[in-house]
């Protein structure tokens, strides 16, 4: 994608494009083993499926399933190659590189659809894991406890445990991160003590961490 969007920065990445490098090259990150990585390959699969069976882009279904319905009012789901500047207002990203800090706020979203496009603000993400963990967004409360909060040990013997989407956080409780290249967030709700906490940052250091 870097090559790509180097000499042509608005160039608009498609599912068939993404996945088809895949798909003819056969690369893989390991056989089937008692271990996982995040495969963003499969969850670009989902979003062109929900178009070949509900006759919906990606981000159209996203907003008329989860954020309409859940209240989300300040998130959306850009996906075209000059969909690169966030609405205002907005917080810049950076990324210290040896020697400089770089602003990389404008950004190529596309090749990230299904995987990591959606623009956000902390407020929107805490309503959203509150209603979810709680039952009260587009999911049953036993749907959630089934499958998101009954988490099973990330490996053999870890004390890491995750569910469907969701990472239990010892003694914080549930949630997922997001992240793009100058921005990371975490949200976080405890179901018992009815705690949410959204942690965001809008700098990398990718030597060494995090920025401030």
């Amino acid at each position: 994608m870097e090559y790509i969007k180097a000499t042509n920065p608005t160039h608009t990445f498609t599912f068939d494009e993404m996945v088809g490098v895949v798909a003819t090259t056969g690369l893989y990150y390991f056989r089937p083993e008692p271990t996982f990585t995040t495969a963003t390959q499969a969850i670009r699969c989902s979003g062109k499926l929900l178009k070949e069976f509900r006759g919906k882009l990606y981000g159209q279904f996203i907003t008329d399933e989860i954020i309409k319905p859940m209240g989300l009012i300040s998130s959306t789901m850009p996906a075209l190659g000059t969909d690169r500047e966030l609405p205002q207002p907005f917080v810049p990203g950076f990324v210290h590189i040896p020697g400089t800090i770089q602003n990389v706020t404008v950004s190529n979203i596309s090749g990230n659809v299904a995987e990591g496009n959606l623009i956000t603000t902390p407020l929107d993400l805490a309503l959203f894991i509150r209603k979810l963990m709680r039952g009260e967004g587009v999911l049953s409360s036993n749907l959630v406890y089934s499958t998101m909060l009954n988490c099973l040990p990330a490996t053999p013997g870890s004390l890491s445990l995750y569910g469907c989407g969701v990472n239990n956080i010892n003694l914080l409780g549930y949630g997922h991160t997001g992240a793009h290249e100058g921005y990371l967030s975490q949200m976080i709700h405890d179901p018992v003590t009815d705690v949410t906490l959204v942690i965001y940052t809008n700098g990398w250091g990718p030597e060494r961490g995090l920025t401030r």
